[in-house]
């Protein structure tokens, strides 16, 4: 019988330093990873990371592009204009729980017999996308308050995909409720979105 144990190279990733950077996408100070990509040779189960660097990179937290590493001397730095317009207000947060009671989120999760148009798997996903962005607007987390905004864009337009797509299968029924509150959820999303950074 014969072994063959598996050898090569392949690109992998380390990172080099953390901090903070004047982001010439975001135009704020954003907080920013510097990574570089190196030849890691392999040996089975082995790995072995060259120590020379195939690349390096800046990755921002905040819009998750990559700039070259000149991007974070000091006199590029000093090129970027950073934003004068404030992060969004506390007044933020505020429009969030108004959004969160408007929309009878509370109600839908509780599986009331009244609201049994609305109970399914997909509306409860995006009433967890919404209290997950209420807590990363609370905390000030904003980059993750566009995640969970653009989760619910995203589930919102699964459900008016699936029904055009299934709308004459008689298992798939037509739910008018269902298509309205679809839609705030989705004109929500979008304005949220208009109010982060």
């Amino acid at each position: 019988m014969k072994i063959t144990i598996p050898y090569g190279s392949r690109p992998g990733e380390k990172i080099v330093s953390e901090g903070f950077f004047a982001c010439p996408f975001c135009f704020y100070k954003r907080p920013y990873v510097r990574k570089k990509v190196v030849k890691v040779n392999y040996l089975g189960l082995i790995n072995i990371p060259s120590s020379k660097a195939l690349m390096e990179y800046i990755h921002c937290g905040g819009c998750l592009n990559t700039f070259s590493v000149e991007t974070i001397e000091p006199e590029n730095q000093l090129k970027i204009k950073i934003s004068e317009q404030p992060l969004p207000p506390n007044s933020l947060f505020d429009e969030w729980q108004f959004a969160y009671k408007n929309l009878k989120c509370e109600e839908i999760l509780e599986n009331n017999p009244e609201n049994n148009m609305l109970s399914s798997t997909l509306m409860n996903t995006i009433v967890d996308q919404m209290k997950k962005a209420g807590v990363s607007i609370k905390l000030k987390m904003f980059d993750e308050t566009k995640v969970h905004m653009y989760n619910i864009l995203s589930l919102s337009n699964k459900w008016f995909e699936c029904k055009s797509r299934y709308n004459n299968n008689k298992y798939f029924k037509s739910n008018p409720v269902a298509d309205e509150k679809y839609k705030q959820f989705s004109a929500m999303a979008h304005y949220m979105l208009s109010q982060l950074p």
